[in-house]
């Protein structure tokens, strides 16, 4: 049984294929045109009507909820955050300035065992959307910004399992830098490296998993 806490219009993101996006710059030299392969999502849309079991269980699980703490058993153990990086959009590439500008949506699951439950207590309740605000979060941020901007500013809605998996996907735009060398333009190859981590914990409190980053981006010749 999927429901959430309180009336709401929910979404589930399942991704098609690969589809080649490009957007074009003009310069003196020429056209640029930078080529990206992005996953094509389509949007399966669920409605999903207020239950007293989801609002009962969201009260047990936060009323004493400390959001501050890192859900660990033992202050010794690492929180593993896997991490998927799916991009929306490549807004601009800033050739002068050597700046990318991206909007992403920054997966993160980890588990927190203080967020679990028996779904047969609870009305058969095995999933909980809840303000992710409300939560621990992991603070993961853009190492390598090129504003000032680190982390995600939108504070939206997590999922939990009642297994203790938590999922959050915010969206967030990027201003990343990034080394363009165009000598040998244009006939030239581009990376573009975003370098993610945690802000305060090191890899022995929290590690991260990369389960798919995208990397792959070319610059060509329209």
């Amino acid at each position: 049984m999927h429901l959430p806490l309180g009336e709401e219009t929910g979404s589930d993101l399942t991704y098609q294929p690969t589809l080649d996006v490009g957007t074009e710059f003009k310069g003196n030299s020429g056209q640029l045109r930078f080529r990206v392969v992005v996953p094509n999502p389509s949007l399966n849309v669920k409605i999903c009507a207020g239950n007293p079991d989801a609002k009962r269980l969201y009260d047990d699980l936060l009323s004493n909820y400390n959001k501050l703490v890192r859900p660990v058993v033992n202050v010794t153990d690492a929180l593993t955050v896997k991490i998927k990086l799916k991009l929306s959009q490549l807004i601009d590439v800033n050739l002068k300035n050597q700046i990318m500008t991206t909007n992403l949506w920054v997966e993160q699951t980890w588990y927190d065992y203080k967020l679990k439950w028996e779904p047969k207590e609870y009305g058969g309740v095995e999933m909980l959307h809840v303000p992710s605000d409300h939560i621990w979060r992991p603070d993961i941020v853009l190492y390598n910004n090129a504003d000032g901007n680190f982390e995600v500013t939108l504070a939206t809605k997590a999922t939990l399992n009642y297994t203790g998996r938590v999922e959050w996907r915010p969206p967030a735009i990027y201003k990343s830098s990034c080394e363009i060398d165009v000598e040998y333009f244009p006939f030239d190859e581009q990376t573009c490296v975003m370098k993610f981590g945690s802000w305060t914990y090191d890899g022995f409190q929290v590690s991260r998993s990369k389960e798919q980053f995208l990397q792959y981006y070319e610059f060509c010749l329209p």
